[in-house]
């Protein structure tokens, strides 16, 4: 807002398009006015206003980012305790862990020489026990092949006596139907014949007696205005 000298009212400008006030708002504008000291300049006050509260809201934030900072202090004081913590349990629980680790050693050396013959001793009975299996499995599935064949070609067999007179009856039942197609085909062919015939007999005899109509309108007109005339 400009400087104003107070007393004195502004000057209005009538502006094309732009809505005039109503009273209550030229009653609040000239109250503010009425306000105003003179060489009084009100956008200054407000940005001296708006200067001071952002003073106040920087000095706020260092306010709060001091306390963030003892914050973040007790906070990695806390975690390097905890870690410590976690680091005097992990080498404890590692050295456990190492001393079970030595001893499986020791039991491992000692007895792995035992386990590898054994091991080996059972590796080839197993083998051998699967090698006899192994035979006896081919001898089956070599039977079972066998018996796979031919109950193949008792199938075809039997399929082929079955089907052969559903065959026969489906070729019977086609005929049929075809002899019924020709027969049908045959009665739309003369229906349509007889129909297109018809028709045309309607169509003609329509146009003879639409000709008799419109002469015979055209001679009662003319009796008509005959009769007017005279």
């Amino acid at each position: 807002m400009a400087t104003m000298v107070p007393g004195r009212k502004p000057r209005q400008k009538e502006s094309k398009g732009i809505p005039p006030l109503t009273k209550n708002e030229v009653i609040h504008i000239t109250s503010a006015e009425a306000e105003l000291v003179p060489f009084q300049d009100e956008k200054l006050e407000i940005y001296c206003r708006e200067h001071d509260d952002i003073a106040a809201s920087f000095t706020e934030a260092r306010e709060g980012r001091g306390v963030l900072a003892k914050l973040y202090d007790q906070r990695n004081k806390e975690i390097l305790d905890r870690l410590v913590a976690m680091r005097a349990k992990s080498d404890k629980e590692a050295k456990v862990n190492l001393d079970q680790l030595k001893d499986f050693c020791k039991e491992f050396v000692d007895t792995v020489a035992e386990r590898k013959r054994t091991w080996k001793q059972k590796f080839a009975d197993d083998k051998n026990e699967l090698t006899t299996r192994s035979t006896k499995m081919g001898e089956t599935i070599t039977a079972l092949d066998e018996a796979i064949v031919q109950e193949h070609e008792d199938c075809l067999a039997h399929a082929a006596a079955e089907t052969e007179p559903l065959l026969a009856a489906l070729r019977k039942h086609n005929d049929f139907l075809a002899e019924q197609v020709a027969e049908r085909s045959e009665e739309h062919d003369r229906f349509m014949g007889d129909m297109h015939s018809r028709f045309s007999s309607l169509r003609r005899r329509l146009a003879e007696e639409r000709e008799a109509r419109r002469e015979r309108g055209h001679e009662m007109r003319q009796r008509a205005e005959d009769r007017f005339s005279s």
